[in-house]
């Protein structure tokens, strides 16, 4: 599947025959070009996870597993921003 560098292919070209590869430099462009939109997409679904990891959520199964409970909360609603600043008029 993979084949050893050669003098006659194009730098990093080590896909074989049966890889694809296209003559057309707007197609290739556009590919290239979807294949980056995929590799960011991917990325910020990870960074998703992460942050739901963070913030003690289980990414896969946010609602608290397959029993149905819920994740404990990890922000206090009521007494964590007691001290904060408020500007809304009581």
């Amino acid at each position: 599947w993979v084949e050893k560098q050669t003098a006659a292919g194009e730098p990093g070209d080590i896909g074989g025959e049966g890889w694809v590869r296209y003559d057309d430099p707007g197609e290739k462009a556009y590919k290239l070009n979807v294949e980056r939109q995929n590799g960011r997409a991917a990325m910020m679904g990870i960074t998703g996870c992460l942050a739901h990891e963070i913030l003690g959520v289980d990414a896969l199964y946010p609602t608290g597993g397959f029993g149905g409970e819920a994740p404990p909360e990890i922000i206090d609603m009521y007494t964590s921003f007691a001290n904060f600043p408020s500007f809304a008029a009581v």
